[in-house]
């Protein structure tokens, strides 16, 4: 036996037993990191090359473990509706979404400002726009 360990069985099962606590409340505590900023958000405002009336629906849903859901449907005929999965993080003003497209990954970073997700002066595949989302009304 080991003579630099010390303490009865009864003594180590006790450490190793609140180690194990210790570990299940910090992991508690990342779980709920966006407690604050979880929730459904809407989208209610879009400028540029679309428009509010291009969608029939557009939200992002915010969960407290950092997980989100974009969902969108567009308001066209035969319009199929889109879902992704992705995970988020805020700091400084800025909210970052990564998600997954295949074997991709895309990471976009949006402003967070006053409890809204705002996409200001977006750029892609030739089309410009301004989108502005804010949560949903229980």
């Amino acid at each position: 036996m080991n003579k630099n360990v010390k303490g009865t069985a009864n003594e180590k099962i006790l450490f190793l037993s609140m180690l194990f606590v210790f570990a299940l409340v910090l992991v508690s505590c990342q779980d709920n990191k966006y407690e604050e900023e979880a929730g459904l958000y809407e989208l209610y405002h879009m400028s540029g090359d679309l428009q509010l009336s291009n969608f029939v629906y557009y939200t992002i849903e915010l969960k407290a473990d950092g997980k989100a859901t974009v969902r969108s449907k567009g308001s066209h005929s035969g319009a199929s509706e889109y879902e992704a999965g992705a995970t988020f993080s805020i700091k400084d003003g800025k909210i970052i979404l990564v998600s997954k497209m295949g074997s991709q990954k895309v990471t976009e970073t949006y402003d967070y400002i006053d409890g809204e997700i705002q996409m200001l002066d977006v750029e892609a595949l030739g089309i410009a726009f301004t989108a502005k989302f804010r949560r949903a009304q229980d």
